[in-house]
């Protein structure tokens, strides 16, 4: 038996309130006055939901795995390879590592200081033991990193070995326990910015590879550790480039009002 219209239209304001309610009790407010022909939008808004609650859930179960739930301490090799990079490095939990060895070797990450910012948490090297600092960032694209800190390093080595993209190092943090330090900066052919320098550089080092700018030099300088008369005295290197020691001898002079050359190997009494 056909219906009337008034069946029809009561069957389809029965149907319309019955999906109005279904929505609201998906979460999607439905104001007073809203047009049905708006509800497959607001149907659309329910299913998005549902796509981002699995996403969320998918990455919670990644990252709380990969990262132990925030406990993981042991980072070695943990973002090395080129499946790395903006896209996929969203890690859920700040980073403390005591291994760190080759941590982002070969990666694609660039601005890695801008994803930890991004994704609100931190990268801590304060607790990286003995030799565990190698090679973190070999070969990978990062350009900028943010706070470097070394001092608890002891025998380490090539710590930023064949960074060749690593144009900034916002800040970084020595000891004077730090030894073999003359090699962690190898071929490092793009460091320019090192703008800030903290603690006690007391053994050979050398940024031979990098085309630092005057400000960076004297962020090292001033860290090094003074052996004018004493037996240590022109026991220790630190090398800059030619062309580095030309551009800060003209940018100014030193805190005593020699040339820098000559306030680096007699008023601190090390070899150039």
């Amino acid at each position: 038996m056909m219906k009337s219209n008034e069946q029809v239209i009561s069957q389809a304001i029965a149907d319309f309130d019955a999906i109005e309610k279904s929505i609201v009790e998906c979460g999607v407010e439905v104001p007073k006055g809203t047009d049905t022909c708006e509800y497959p939008d607001k149907i659309k808004e329910i299913y998005n939901a549902g796509e981002n609650a699995g996403k969320q859930a998918a990455y919670d179960e990644f990252w709380d795995l990969y990262q132990d739930n925030g406990n993981r301490v042991d980072y070695e090799r943990m973002f090395s390879g080129d499946g790395w990079e903006e896209k996929t490095f969203k890690p859920k939990y700040s980073i403390q590592p005591t291994n760190a060895n080759a941590m982002f070797s070969h990666s694609n990450i660039t601005d890695l200081q801008a994803l930890l910012d991004e994704c609100g948490i931190t990268v801590d090297f304060s607790k990286v033991t003995y030799n565990r600092l190698t090679q973190p960032f070999m070969a990978s694209v990062i350009t900028r990193v943010g706070t470097i800190d070394l001092s608890s390093l002891t025998n380490a080595t090539y710590v930023f070995y064949q960074a060749m993209s690593l144009e900034t190092i916002e800040k970084l943090i020595f000891a004077e326990t730090n030894v073999f330090v003359s090699n962690w900066f190898q071929s490092c052919s793009a460091l320019a910015n090192i703008n800030e320098v903290e603690g006690v550089i007391s053994n050979s080092i050398s940024f031979n590879w990098s085309p630092l700018t005057p400000t960076s030099m004297k962020n090292i300088i001033a860290c090094l550790k003074n052996y004018a008369e004493t037996d240590k005295a022109n026991t220790y290197t630190v090398k800059f480039t030619d062309a580095c020691w030309t551009a800060l001898e003209a940018d100014s002079t030193a805190p005593d009002g020699k040339p820098w050359k000559e306030y680096v190997e007699y008023s601190l009494g090390w070899n150039t």
